[in-house]
């Protein structure tokens, strides 16, 4: 009776994807290729960008809240923070800081921010496309 309920599972499983394969999209067809929040994947910390992020499993201390955050608990430092200024692609400056506390026996906390700056951007309008001297 049990050999005959697991392969009676495995059928209704096989089928189940067979016939359902064809509308698993979550996102759709017309969001192919798009994805949300980019900007969270522009890395940080120069040891874990040097090698490339292939430090992220052993990774510790405060640079782990950004690759690995379970890696900030293995750290040493009772307390730490990081700040870090670099300029990415097309001259977009990234600012990140990251602070982080151990409590002993309740755990850590850490908290990060990161933030883009696009320098001045030109106000166009459809009657001066080339812009209006403003910047916001």
């Amino acid at each position: 009776m049990l050999r005959i309920t697991k392969c009676a599972l495995l059928i209704v499983v096989a089928l189940s994807l067979v016939w359902d394969g064809g509308s698993a999209h979550a996102a759709g067809y017309n969001r192919a290729g798009t994805a949300a929040a980019p900007e969270l994947l522009i890395p940080v910390g120069a040891r874990d960008m040097a090698l490339g992020g292939a430090s992220i499993a052993n990774t510790s201390g405060i640079e782990s809240l950004h690759w690995n955050p379970a890696g900030f608990a293995r750290g040493r430092a009772r307390a730490s923070a990081m700040f870090s200024t670099m300029t990415y692609i097309a001259d977009i400056n990234v600012h990140y800081v990251a602070v982080g506390t151990r409590f002993e026996g309740l755990g850590s906390v850490g908290v990060t921010l990161k933030a883009l700056d696009l320098g001045d951007i030109p106000i166009t309008t459809r009657s001066q496309p080339d812009g209006t001297g403003g910047t916001f």
